[in-house]
């Protein structure tokens, strides 16, 4: 009898499988709503994410902090729930590395009634986040221009090295006379190559980071740089989701999810939240 279940469950199971699949094929055969757009997406997602909590996966997860700005990938969802991409606002006050789920406030540039208005732009966010990477450039920057100095410096020093060994070298009587010292000004001379290659090779590698973190700035400038709007946060929309939807910073300078609203806004936020969702009437003290 058990068995006889157990069949008959995973037949079922197959069977609702593959009407769902036909139907989302069907789907993205004629695609008559936006927000259907990226179903094949967000089904991707969903799908790979079950096979991986099928076969056992363990996530390890990153800890935010209360206010820290994320981009959530909502997905394809049902009626008016939020569907696709959005930045929102991390809303819990403990977070910790072992706990999967974030309740976050979405944010859009779109002003509504409803919608509160929250003053900084994205754009914003990003640049004040960004100081002190552009800080470790200039950082690095410096230490390049003093290892280039460096190197001058030895250039300068073998110069007159050579010349010495060039006048000693022209005079019979200075070769007998003081080849201990022509063997010194040689070892010396030996050396200052062996500092120009250590630190040539130095400020190349130095160069190439550089090069390679400003593309990466650039990179991140131009992935915000639309993102100039003021912000509204979607108070109504406030939902918990799991961490496995927040997307991750496309290079170590993209500060998302490490970037934060003001104490002001989150204030603020916290009264909206009691005024949708409580009785309680909040003072115009609270409100400052």
């Amino acid at each position: 009898m058990g068995i006889t279940k157990t069949n008959n469950l995973k037949n079922e199971q197959i069977s609702i499988t593959k009407t769902a699949c036909k139907r989302f094929e069907l789907i993205s055969q004629d695609i008559k709503i936006p927000k259907l757009k990226y179903l094949h997406r967000s089904l991707n997602f969903k799908s790979n994410i079950h096979y991986q909590e099928n076969e056992g996966k363990v996530y390890k997860y990153q800890k935010y902090k209360r206010g820290s700005v994320v981009m959530v990938n909502f997905g394809t969802n049902i009626g008016y729930e939020l569907s696709g991409n959005h930045f929102a606002i991390v809303l819990n006050k403990d977070d910790n590395n072992k706990n999967g789920l974030l309740t976050v406030i979405p944010l859009t540039s779109k002003c509504k009634s409803h919608y509160l208005e929250l003053g900084d732009s994205i754009q914003d966010l990003v640049l004040n986040a960004q100081n002190k990477y552009l800080d470790m450039l200039v950082d690095t920057q410096k230490l390049h221009n003093q290892h280039k100095k460096e190197i001058e410096d030895i250039f300068s020093d073998m110069d007159k090295n050579l010349t010495k060994i060039k006048a000693m070298m022209g005079e019979d009587e200075y070769i007998s006379k003081y080849s201990d010292v022509l063997e010194q000004l040689f070892v010396k001379n030996d050396k200052y190559l062996e500092k120009i290659d250590e630190l040539s090779k130095i400020t190349s590698e130095e160069s190439n980071e550089i090069e390679g973190n400003m593309e990466k700035v650039i990179s991140v400038l131009e992935k915000y740089n639309t993102k100039n709007k003021t912000s509204y946060a979607m108070v109504r929309n406030i939902t918990t989701v799991s961490k496995l939807k927040i997307l991750k910073p496309i290079n170590k300078f993209d500060p998302i999810g490490k970037m934060y609203i003001s104490d002001k806004s989150l204030n603020k936020i916290d009264i909206e939240l009691r005024r949708n969702f409580t009785f309680f009437h909040a003072s115009p003290l609270d409100e400052t």
